[in-house]
């Protein structure tokens, strides 16, 4: 099985990208079940949560690429 998914010109997209973003939608959507159910609350406090710290996630994540990966 070839690594690549989709090739639109130039831009390459991989399998372990496109399954990256299916289990951050899946956990997600799953956090907003889990907490309507538990808490009977609006999502509002959850979604600034996630919108916060996916980003600083990704953010991170690089640093530490970058970091362990530097020559």
């Amino acid at each position: 099985m070839d690594n690549l998914a989709l090739l639109f010109g130039s831009i390459s997209i991989y399998w372990h990208g496109v399954f990256m973003a299916l289990a951050i939608a899946l956990a997600v959507i799953v956090s907003f079940i889990l907490h309507s159910v538990f808490y009977k609350s609006t999502n509002n406090d959850l979604l600034n949560c996630i919108l916060l710290s996916m980003p600083v996630g990704f953010i991170l994540s690089r640093v530490m690429y970058w970091s362990c990966n530097a020559e």
